[in-house]
């Protein structure tokens, strides 16, 4: 199994020296990012080696045991479930991105706060490297301008807050249903009432001319001598 990988977080005291390009290249590891941020007991140094320089972590522990004597720096894992060296395998289980000390950096990084340090290869600007370890976390407020990666890390992050709105999400289409059959119910029963004012009216204007026809009869009667009978409304 090759366990050689590009992408590491480091975990080491926050009272040590922040870990630098310089002395990882020193000790033999070429990379080219690196971002380092301090979160309670602990700092986190991630970094990216370059694509033909994956490394595995003996070596990797090898340079950091190098560090240690140098300059004091002694790795230390502080995170249930996470070794002091961790990094992405293809299965995702303990995800680098699920660990804390990940997650601290991208937040830091998107609130653009001075707590998080970073170098980028040639000087680049993490928020404008697209090709960068990190863009895909990096927070735009445009999303036509947004790749794939960036998409799809804003549908996973808001998926919680979808989720908590699901129960809230239910109650407004019940309650939109219920006023959709008030409505239909109201609409049903206005058309019957104007039916019946309707059929009120035909009654009342058929009556009307059967009125207007006994009229007509009885004075016919009257002039051919005949005493027409007594009929109510006469």
């Amino acid at each position: 199994m090759d366990t050689r990988k590009r992408l590491w977080l480091l975990t080491y005291g926050s009272t040590s020296k922040d870990i630098t390009h310089e002395m990882l290249e020193n000790n033999g590891v070429r990379i080219d990012e690196c971002y380092t941020a301090r979160w309670r007991e602990s700092k986190f140094t991630l970094i990216r080696c370059l694509k033909d320089n994956r490394i595995r972590p003996e070596a990797l522990k090898t340079a950091m045991d190098a560090l240690e004597t140098s300059d004091g720096i002694v790795l230390r894992a502080t995170i249930v479930g996470y070794d002091s060296l961790s990094s992405m395998n293809k299965q995702k289980i303990d995800s680098l991105e699920d660990h804390p000390g990940f997650k601290k950096i991208i937040e830091l990084l998107n609130m653009r706060s001075d707590d998080v340090k970073y170098w980028i290869n040639g000087e680049k600007n993490v928020y404008d490297h697209r090709s960068g370890a990190l863009w895909k976390y990096i927070d735009t407020t445009d999303p036509k301008k947004m790749t794939q990666g960036q998409l799809s890390a804003r549908v996973i992050a808001w998926k919680p807050i979808v989720d908590a709105h699901e129960t809230l999400k239910a109650a407004y289409e019940s309650q939109s249903a219920s006023l959709e059959a008030y409505k239909k119910q109201n609409e049903d029963l206005k058309f019957a009432l104007e039916g019946k004012k309707e059929f009120i009216k035909y009654q009342d204007d058929e009556i009307t001319k059967l009125l207007e026809v006994k009229k007509i009869l009885s004075f016919q009667l009257i002039d051919a001598g005949i005493q027409p009978a007594t009929m109510p409304g006469s």
